[in-house]
Formats: structure tokens, C-alpha cells, sequence
């Protein structure tokens, strides 16, 4: 079924429940520096493909509709650790519109879509540049490091709970509750 965003944003506003095995394919732009080592050299080194990579992932068997607070509160219980008080920890950035929503608190026009993964989750990952194919090992060096440490926050754990959330303008399918939907 071929939805707009804002039917997506509706779909997604609905979910109240724990929902597994969602299926997504995101297309964004690749975060790099604009610059090679900016702070030794300046911008003697920059970066050809700056604003120009794209990265498509197909994921699948990820997760929406969940408490993380409860689900982290019941993992320490049931593996018996007590979990550290982190003063550091800062307040999230989103408000929760439903359980598969979210919206930035500085900016309540843009919409994010909230999901669990694992390492498995991810099928199929591509780097197009112009809309073709491009290895990563070309602009690797230029790429800034986006991933989340969540191991501060659930020390000793064996299976971290990695809570994420995916911009609406970046989703091109979804597969939720047993209905796929291709978004314009």
C-alpha cells in the first residue's frame, strides 16, 4: 500500500502495544566531516564526497511499541544487577507521542519513529553516490562516528537493549503489524 507521511505519522501515532518483527527500508545522507583531520590541518584535506553519499538499509525483526524503562528495570532484576545512578545521564530529547512515535522536544514539527535493534536486524546495507553504488572504504576515513554507547547506562547486561529512533522523511517501507506500506 503506497501512503504520505503524514499517513505514516497517523499509523505510527496509533501504536499502544508491543509490536515485534517491523520491518524498514531508510535511505539518508551519510554523516562525514567536511575535512580531513580539520584540527591538525585545517581544511587542507577536504572531503570529495562530503553531502553526496547516501546510505540505503533494509532492516528487519526490529521492535516498536515497548517500555524501555520497565524492559531495562526487568532485565537488572532478573539478572541481578543493581543498576548505577548515572548524574550524568541527560533527559531524553524526544516526547513520546505513542509507544512508536516520538517528536523532537526543540522542534515539535519533526517526527521520528521509535524502534528496538539488534545486530541481526540489518539485511542489506548500500552506499550510493549519484545513485550508484559505492564502496565504503572510499570515504570511511571522512565518516563521523553516530553510534550511541549504551553500555554506560545498562553496565553488565548481557543483551543491551539498544533503543533508536528513524527521522519519518527517512523511511521508504514499512512492515508493521502485518502490513507493508511504501511511503511517497
Amino acid at each position: 500500500m503506497i501512503i504520505t507521511k503524514p499517513e505514516l505519522k497517523d499509523i505510527l501515532s496509533g501504536i499502544d502495544i508491543f509490536v515485534p518483527n517491523v520491518g524498514l527500508t531508510t535511505l539518508k545522507k551519510v554523516k562525514m566531516n567536511k575535512y580531513l583531520d580539520f584540527k591538525e590541518n585545517g581544511k587542507q584535506n577536504p572531503n570529495p564526497y562530503y553531502d553526496q553519499v547516501l546510505i540505503e538499509q533494509r532492516v528487519s525483526n526490529i521492535q516498536t511499541g515497548f517500555d524501555y524503562e520497565g524492559q531495562l528495570g526487568r532485565k537488572y532484576k532478573k539478572e541481578g544487577i543493581t543498576p548505577i545512578e548515572n548524574e550524568d545521564k541527560k533527559p531524553s530529547p524526544y516526547q513520546l507521542v505513542s509507544k512508536g512515535l516520538v517528536f523532537l522536544k526543540s522542534d515539535p514539527t519533526k517526527f521520528y519513529f521509535r524502534y528496538q535493534d539488534h545486530g541481526s536486524s540489518y539485511l542489506d546495507t548500500k552506499y550510493l553516490l549519484e545513485g550508484n553504488s559505492i564502496e565504503k572504504l572510499l570515504f570511511e576515513q571522512y565518516l563521523i562516528d553516530t553510534k550511541t554507547d549504551y553500555s554506560k547506562y545498562q553496565n553488565g547486561l548481557e543483551n543491551t537493549l539498544n533503543y533508536k529512533v528513524m527521522s519519518l522523511d527517512h523511511i521508504k517501507r514499512i512492515k508493521i503489524l502485518k502490513q507493508e506500506y511504501e511511503i511517497l
